[in-house]
């Protein structure tokens, strides 16, 4: 997401699509780590930030593409459903990084 961030603040929105393409696959690979665990509120958060990728992924690759501003808007509306399964399900290392809280 960082550097999706990066390329929108620089009007790249090819780039920053291309970021949101591993975000997006990041997620289609962790589905089963949420469906083999039954924890429904995660499978629905999942499902829910590939389905807001896919929808800026396509406002990205638009013509005329949004504004830097509205590109900004679109990244924080992906995050804000990542942000549903963070808050539960994960937490930031030593270093930074995300890791899973206890699951």
């Amino acid at each position: 997401m960082s550097a999706a961030s990066k390329a929108v603040g620089s009007r790249s929105f090819a780039d920053a699509g291309k970021q949101l393409a591993v975000v997006k696959q990041v997620m289609v690979d962790t589905q089963e780590f949420w469906v083999s665990r039954n924890i429904e509120d995660a499978v629905k958060a999942n499902r829910d930030s590939i389905a807001r990728i896919v929808e800026v992924e396509q406002a990205f690759a638009a013509t005329p593409a949004p504004a830097p501003e509205g590109g900004v808007t679109l990244l924080r509306s992906i995050e804000a459903r990542c942000k549903v399964c963070h808050d539960k399900y994960r937490e930031r290392d030593a270093a930074g990084n995300w890791v899973l809280k206890g699951v």
